[in-house]
């Protein structure tokens, strides 16, 4: 008596692929077109695309065994720390001013190097004094450079004025902004000006003074420069 073939495709591995008719539309012409473009019978479909799962093991089904669990990736290696043992302090920035806060003035002069003159939509024009910074008075080492830092970055520009009052000749005291950058942080950073702690309330300033003068910025590549208050006492 011959063999009965078996009721289901035995599987050996990997499903097997269709071929390759059945990955587009017949390109074939003439009387057997319909027979090329003929797709394979679902049941046949379904046992190519997708294998039948795996029947669990017998043995391990009668001695209660469980299969091992998956196995985790190894966690990912932390980043090597800093090389640098002694990085650069840096101060962290104190929040810039909303654009509704103080008064936008257009830079029309730069007196020295830590006052301006300014001029507003009518015309006017005001003496403001950057706040709580002092830099080299234009007789002292340092004056003049320190007169085109300011200029540099305020002068012919429109700046936004956060002004803390005015001083006893009717200047205004203030924080200049220029497109976001903090112009009084900024000539400290730059060694074109001393923090001025007596009048101030940011102790940040403190720690780019010292930057600077660790790098030997701007007046601090003087050998021994002397602060103006002081020598406005001379």
């Amino acid at each position: 008596m011959a063999a009965q073939p078996p009721s289901q495709p035995q599987q050996y591995g990997a499903a097997l692929q269709p071929p390759p008719s059945q990955w587009g539309p017949a390109i074939e012409t003439g009387p057997f077109a319909a027979v090329a473009a003929t797709a394979a019978p679902p049941a046949m479909a379904a046992a190519v695309a997708e294998p039948a799962p795996l029947s669990p093991d017998p043995v391990m089904a009668s001695i209660g065994g469980q299969p091992p669990p998956p196995v985790s990736p190894p966690a990912a290696a932390a980043p090597p720390a800093s090389a640098d043992p002694d990085p650069p302090l840096r101060a962290a920035a104190p929040t810039p001013p909303l654009a509704s806060e103080g008064h936008r003035w257009r830079v029309v002069g730069v007196v020295d190097g830590d006052l301006v003159t300014c001029i507003d939509d009518a015309g006017g024009q005001h003496k403001v004094r950057l706040a709580e910074i002092d830099a080299p008075d234009m007789g002292q080492d340092y004056g003049k450079a320190a007169r085109e830092k300011l200029a540099d970055l305020v002068f012919g520009k429109t700046v936004q004025v956060v002004d803390q009052g005015k001083d006893r000749s009717g200047r205004w005291i203030a924080r200049l902004y220029v497109d976001g950058l903090d112009v009084n942080r900024e000539l400290v950073a730059q060694g074109a000006a001393w923090h001025y702690a007596a009048a101030s309330s940011d102790p940040s300033l403190d720690d780019l003074q010292r930057q600077a003068q660790s790098r030997q910025l701007g007046l601090w590549a003087q050998p021994d420069p002397v602060p103006p208050w002081q020598w406005r006492q001379q």
